[in-house]
């Protein structure tokens, strides 16, 4: 018997958009860049037949970062999964920048390179950036439709510092 909902859906993800800051836009986009950039590098690792430490150090060489690496290779590796419905040869070349980022089971808060902040109308959002020491998070705005009641109530929850909840 499911006692609460964290036993029946422990990670979640929503999609939203997001609308940093004036000054932080160009470190976002090359933020995202860079993650598109790993992962496409990531994927043709792993197809010539290498190991995941292989085309893990190779993400990590773009991104400094091990959390975003890591998710860049998990991607690339749900890439070639899909690649082998389609003809045995993966779909490469992507036409949007994006960024994905995991958490962790053990993280108490929720993801480690992404926040949300419950705010009035707009949910506020912090991006962990790895290339600038001075200024290590980018800020914004975010806005996911529908699912703005459940980001609501999931943010709520991880500032009572619930286990379980993940925010990707």
């Amino acid at each position: 018997m499911i006692r609460n909902a964290l036993d029946a859906i422990p990670f979640v993800t929503v999609k939203g958009i997001l609308v940093p800051n004036e000054k932080d836009k160009e470190k976002l986009l090359l933020l995202m860049r860079r993650f598109a950039w790993a992962c496409r590098r990531a994927t043709t690792v792993l197809w010539k037949g290498c190991k995941y430490k292989e085309s893990y150090k190779s993400a990590y060489e773009i991104l400094k970062d091990y959390v975003y690496a890591e998710s860049a290779v998990k991607h690339a590796k749900l890439i070639l999964e899909g690649a082998e419905v389609n003809d045995g040869k993966p779909y490469r070349k992507q036409r949007r920048i994006y960024l994905i980022s995991r958490g962790s089971k053990w993280e108490k808060h929720g993801n480690r390179n992404v926040k949300i902040l419950r705010g009035n109308r707009f949910f506020g959002i912090r991006v962990k950036y790895p290339f600038d020491e001075k200024n290590k998070w980018i800020e914004g705005t975010a806005d996911f439709g529908v699912f703005n009641p459940i980001v609501e109530e999931l943010a709520m929850l991880t500032e009572r510092n619930l286990d379980g909840i993940l925010l990707e």
